[in-house]
């Protein structure tokens, strides 16, 4: 459902998503889908709709 859900929401395909969020845990620092959201989030390559 997290795959699809950033899919659906961003208009991307399921691959293209998992492929990001796969880049994203494999930098220095990040071991789950977490860190790497936060990651993203401090880097400005992520934000929220509040």
């Amino acid at each position: 459902m997290f795959i699809a859900g950033i899919g659906a929401r961003l208009n991307l395909v399921e691959g293209t998503v998992k492929a990001r969020v796969i880049a994203s845990i494999g930098e220095p620092g990040v071991r789950s889908r977490v860190e790497a959201a936060i990651a993203a989030y401090e880097a400005g390559r992520a934000g929220c709709d509040g």
